[in-house]
């Protein structure tokens, strides 16, 4: 699924300044000239006031832009980046994870071993498909195939209320797209991509 886009968010500190500005000078008009001078001392002070609230937001977006990364880089990566990508964000979780083999994985992408034991993690990075219950049925069936205590389900895109529903109260973690774009930022801050690393525009569109 592609990326949630945010809502455009109000300036708060323009329209704070417009209406006390308005009511300065709606005193003005009722207590007459004597007060021209501090009203207008007062609209110049709100109007600074507001050109600093709106630098500031902009500093502090710049800087989240900076130390973040989003859902659409990840997207780029190729499917082995993205695997890679998947096991170094286990490893920083605290699991020794290890990348298997690219074909006939019979749904498992990534070995994990912890405290808790062995487990299993699958990985999709889809953009068009939310994961639904028989994607988790198959992991949870190479769980018990393979002696595996937990298991990890991790896509780019979203699951649906049937497969949540399933998954409660069964040893599996569901990591969805807003949940890897949280990991990435906290573990990596801001991801940036070699060319070797991105797809081609046409591999793009592909789930």
């Amino acid at each position: 699924m592609s990326r949630r886009r945010r809502r455009s968010e109000p300036n708060i500190g323009g329209i704070a300044a417009v209406a006390l500005a308005l009511l300065v000078l709606s005193w003005i008009n009722q207590n007459g000239e004597k007060v021209v001078a501090p009203a207008i001392a007062l609209i110049v002070a709100l109007s600074v006031l507001a050109v600093g609230y709106v630098v500031f937001r902009r500093w502090r977006t710049r800087a989240w832009l900076a130390s973040h990364t989003d859902l659409e880089t990840i997207l780029l990566m190729h499917p082995r980046r993205f695997e890679g990508f998947c096991r170094e964000l286990m490893d920083r979780e605290g699991f020794r994870s290890k990348v298997t083999r690219y074909t006939s994985d019979q749904g498992v992408d990534l070995e994990l071993s912890g405290t808790a034991g062995r487990g299993i993690a699958q990985v999709k990075r889809w953009t068009g498909n939310g994961v639904g219950r028989p994607q988790l049925q198959q992991l949870y069936g190479e769980m018990a195939h393979r002696g595996a205590v937990y298991g990890y389900f991790i896509t780019t895109s979203w699951f649906t209320r049937e497969a949540e529903a399933w998954s409660r109260g069964k040893p599996i973690s569901l990591i969805d797209g807003r949940d890897l774009e949280q990991l990435a930022s906290r573990h990596f801050g801001r991801i940036r991509l070699t060319s070797s690393e991105i797809l081609s525009p046409v591999q793009h569109r592909r789930p």
